[in-house]
């Protein structure tokens, strides 16, 4: 997942001209020019000094003195020819923005703007409301959509009926829409953008016998596995941990991808006593790079992989 960087009074033109498909920029001056570390992103808003009326946003994930690797064509603009002198500015961005303020409360049907790590709360509804997803947002960024309080449903919807993108249920069927019924506000769809699809996961965190496994039954339930011993563990699938006899440690893929999801709980409540040990194996979890120690007694917990910079999170 990528993460926004900021710099003030980045505002330089363009030292080379830049055709539609060209992934690297010159520009003619470092002024001012963060640092970027690795899944970090600087917004770069191109202007044209003729007549200031064409925009494009660029997302730079490398900088080499003057030159830039970019990412084009973002948030809904248009890869277009740049000449040299157009203008090149580090501004806020509606994407960007959404990516920081990240708590979102809406009472009306609408698209989600982009984001990186948004949590979509509804308020008091008046009628139930169509959440869409946006389109083509940074590879790893999730939106987690809870139900309402209010007696109107939450719809969960990617603006397509066939085709990509969808919603991925766990084992891999597609949906193009879910609908959270109403008052329920416990009820929560987390969607995780892999490039193309939206991988989904479900969780009532009122009632925590239908969590994501459960829920996702209906297109087809996780594969179940009760574990005593030492072991290595797969995507998509949930672990049953026995310790009553002694401490296990789990192994996490070596080489997970984007949206993948694994499922653990304390079978019969002696994590306290005998702990479980979630082994990193090489991927961050929630950014930190330790493995994840389960000691709280019969505790379940979802990891959903998001990418090398903050590895697996935790829900």
């Amino acid at each position: 997942m990528s993460i926004f960087k900021f710099a003030n009074n980045v505002s330089t033109t363009l030292a080379n001209t830049v055709g539609t498909s060209d992934t690297t920029i010159t520009i003619a001056s470092t002024a001012n020019l963060p640092t970027l570390a690795s899944g970090q992103v600087m917004p770069l808003t191109l202007n044209d000094a003729s007549t200031g009326l064409l925009y494009e946003i660029l997302y730079v994930t490398a900088i080499s003195g003057t030159s830039l690797t970019v990412l084009r064509a973002q948030e809904g603009t248009s890869a277009q020819s740049w000449k040299v002198g157009d203008y090149a500015m580090c501004n806020p961005t509606a994407g960007a923005v959404g990516g920081i303020t990240g708590n979102l409360q809406p009472t009306i049907t609408g698209t989600l703007p982009l984001g990186n790590n948004v949590q979509v709360m509804p308020g008091t509804l008046t009628s139930g409301i169509t959440m869409t997803l946006p389109s083509a947002p940074l590879v790893g960024s999730i939106y987690s959509i809870y139900g309402s309080a209010s007696a109107f449903s939450v719809t969960v919807q990617t603006g397509v009926s066939s085709g990509a993108p969808a919603l991925l249920n766990p084992n891999g069927s597609s949906i193009y829409s879910y609908v959270i019924p109403a008052s329920s506000p416990g009820q929560l769809i987390t969607c995780i953008w892999d490039g193309t699809n939206w991988r989904v996961n479900f969780i009532n965190f009122l009632n925590p016998y239908q969590t994501t496994l459960l829920q996702a039954a209906a297109a087809g339930a996780w594969p179940i596995n009760v574990v005593s011993a030492n072991a290595s563990v797969s995507a998509w699938n949930y672990y049953a941990v026995n310790v009553s006899v002694g401490a296990v440690t789990l192994t996490l893929p070596v080489s997970p991808n984007v949206g993948d999801q694994i499922a653990f709980s304390d079978a019969l409540g002696y994590a306290a006593i005998n702990n479980i040990t979630i082994s990193q194996n090489g991927q961050l979890i929630r950014g930190v790079n330790d493995d994840l120690v389960i000691n709280l007694p019969n505790l379940s917990c979802l990891l959903v992989y998001t990418g090398a910079t903050q590895g697996w999170i935790i829900f």
